[in-house]
């Protein structure tokens, strides 16, 4: 294993929100990010697009110090595609694999004091979201765990966060502007997240094992009994 720690070069996978997107953060910083297609309809199509980012780049597989990826909420094919490609290319590269919740790298990288909602679309019709509050020393965090329901009952729940900015994914805001309260500030995350879950992971501490996935069950739907 190299013995370089100062990870210059990242390479980050999202593939679990939207069309998915990839991104290279050079110390720190993005300095490009892909989207193309569909990222969680094959695994063969992220090694595609990685080989060209890292060409446009100028890189080689060689040259990356971590791996960073998504490990949801999202698809569940997309958040199982993206974290295997990214658990096989750490093992095979020999560097850290660090996985991340969308959604806190999506607070983290918003950088406000106030409290805010990180939102993601997932499928058609359904939201996954969590609440973050801002701490003294300006990290946002977050004492809810992330949701998955309706897009109309995500936008009935925004009641229950008075004074809480949403924070979405482009695709997400072209269904939810309309029935939202002009009242209530958003913004747009963009659609290429791949730059914050890469961001987000470059600060992490506990390098030593791939964070479990996140896969969520629609609040919305009634439980049903377990079969045996």
């Amino acid at each position: 294993m190299r013995a370089k720690r100062d990870y210059t070069n990242i390479l980050s996978i999202e593939a679990a929100v939207g069309g998915g997107s990839l991104a290279l953060m050079t110390e720190g910083r993005a300095t490009l990010v892909k989207q193309e297609g569909n990222l969680a309809s094959r695994a063969e199509k992220i090694i595609l697009v990685i080989e060209a980012v890292l060409d446009e780049a100028g890189l080689s597989l060689a040259d990356l110090d971590m791996i960073a990826v998504s490990t949801g909420p999202g698809s569940y094919s997309g958040i199982r595609i993206g974290m295997a490609t990214a658990l096989g290319l750490g093992n095979a590269l020999k560097i850290p694999c660090v996985g991340v919740s969308v959604l806190a790298a999506m607070a983290h990288v918003a950088g406000s004091h106030e409290p805010l909602i990180a939102a993601i679309p997932v499928g058609k019709n359904d939201v996954a979201f969590q609440p973050f509050e801002s701490t003294r020393d300006g990290i946002q965090k977050s004492s809810k765990n992330c949701q998955l329901v309706s897009v109309a009952t995500f936008v009935e729940n925004l009641k229950n966060f008075p004074g809480f900015t949403v924070f979405a994914q482009t695709d997400l805001l072209r269904s939810i502007v309309q029935p939202v309260p002009k009242t209530r500030p958003w913004i747009d995350a963009g659609t290429g997240l791949a730059e914050f879950v890469g961001s987000f992971a470059s600060l992490q501490q506990d390098l030593g094992s791939l964070a479990r996935p996140i896969y969520l069950r629609n609040g919305d739907l009634p439980v049903r009994p377990n079969s045996y």
